[in-house]
């Protein structure tokens, strides 16, 4: 938010879009939802 200079209702809307083409798979530990990108996690464990 601080570094986009955006409301946290947009950085949540972008995160929602990227969700919505596969980009990012969201997951809720706790009451904190984490974004991952998951190609991204695959290529760094190779």
């Amino acid at each position: 938010m601080n570094d986009l200079s955006v409301s946290r209702n947009t950085v949540i809307r972008y995160l929602q879009t990227l969700q919505e083409l596969g980009l990012v798979e969201k997951s809720k530990i706790g009451r904190d939802n984490f974004y991952i990108n998951i190609a991204l996690v695959e290529l760094l464990i190779k």
